[in-house]
C-alpha cells in the first residue's frame, strides 16, 4: 500500500491495475480499472473507505457521434466513520452499470443500479435494484442534439449556455426523436426495508404524438399510453396514510382559524 500525504489529512491506496483510454478515435471510454482499496484519514479521525472498486467500459461513438457500447462500477464495500460523533455509514455491494445499442435508427438505452445494503443512523435497508429505460429514440435526432452541445462547448459557453443550447436543440428536433414512438420506463424498482419489501414499476410510450399537440393536454394523453404497478408492506401503507391526514387536518384547520378572524372593517366597527 501506498500512503499519500493531503492537505488535512492522509489517503493509502493499494495498487491501481489496468487501463482506461478516453477519447482515441472513436473510443469514449474503453479498457478496466481495478482499486482493491483505498483509505483516507482527516485530522478529527474521520475515516472514508473503498474496497472492490471496478470500473469496465466500452463505449464508442458510431460515424454520426451517439455513444454505444455498455459500461460498469462497482464497489464491494464504501463506508464512512466519525468516532467523535458516533455517526457511521456503509454500503455494500455497490453497482451502476449501463447500455445503448441501435437498432433500425434508433438507441435503446437503459441503467442499472444495484446496492446490497445501506447502513446509517444504526439501521440497514437494502438490497435496492432499481432499472431504467429509454426505447426507441431515433439517433438522428439524438446526434444534431448531442452536436449542437459539443458545438456550444467548444466555442467556451458556460453551464448555463450550453444547457440552454442543448434545450434549443431539443425542441428543433422534437418530432424526429418523437417519430420512432420512444418509451421511457422504470422497468423495476424494488427496496427491502425492516416492514417489508417496496416494489414497482412504469412504462410511458408515446404512440404518433407530435411537439404541436403538447399545447392540448387532453389531447396529447390520447398519444400517451401507460402501465404501472406498486406494491408497499403495510406498515409503510398505513405510515404514508396516517401522514396524509395529518396534513388534511393541518390544512382545513388553517383554512376554518382563516375564516374565523375577523375583516378589517370588522375590526373597525369594534
Amino acid at each position: 500500500a501506498r500512503q499519500l500525504p493531503l492537505e488535512s489529512g492522509t489517503l493509502e491506496t493499494s495498487p491501481i491495475e489496468g487501463e482506461l483510454q478516453f477519447g482515441a478515435g472513436d473510443r469514449i471510454a474503453v479498457g478496466w480499472l481495478s482499486v482493491p482499496s483505498l483509505r483516507a484519514r482527516g485530522p478529527d479521525g474521520a475515516v472514508g473507505e473503498l474496497a472492490g472498486l471496478e470500473v469496465t467500459a466500452n463505449v464508442r461513438s458510431d460515424p454520426a457521434g451517439v455513444p454505444l457500447g455498455e459500461w460498469r462500477v462497482a464497489v464491494e464495500r464504501m463506508a464512512f466513520e466519525v468516532p467523535a460523533e458516533a455517526k457511521a455509514f456503509a454500503l455494500a455491494a455497490l453497482e451502476v452499470s449501463g447500455s445503448s445499442e441501435l437498432r433500425d435508427g434508433a438507441i435503446d438505452v437503459a441503467a442499472d443500479y444495484r446496492l446490497g445494503s445501506v447502513t446509517a443512523e444504526g439501521e440497514t435497508y437494502g438490497p435496492f435494484d432499481l432499472r431504467l429505460a429509454a426505447r426507441r429514440l431515433a439517433a438522428d435526432a439524438l446526434a444534431l442534439i448531442q452536436a449542437a452541445g459539443q458545438e456550444a462547448a467548444a466555442a467556451g459557453a458556460t453551464p448555463e449556455e450550453r444547457s440552454e443550447a442543448l434545450g434549443i436543440a431539443l425542441l428543433a428536433n422534437a418530432d424526429t426523436l418523437l417519430a420512432k414512438d420512444p418509451s421511457f420506463a422504470v422497468e423495476h424498482l424494488t427496496l427491502e426495508l425492516p416492514a417489508g419489501r417496496v416494489a414497482a414499476s412504469l412504462e410511458l410510450r408515446a404512440v404518433g404524438l407530435r411537439v404541436a399537440e403538447l399545447r392540448d393536454p387532453a389531447a396529447a394523453l390520447q398519444r400517451v399510453e401507460g402501465k404501472a404497478a406498486l406494491r408497499l408492506p403495510a406498515a409503510v401503507l398505513d405510515a404514508l396514510l396516517r401522514q396524509q391526514g395529518r396534513q388534511q387536518l393541518a390544512a382545513l384547520a388553517e383554512q376554518q382559524a382563516e375564516a374565523e378572524q375577523p375583516s378589517a372593517e370588522e375590526v373597525e366597527k369594534l
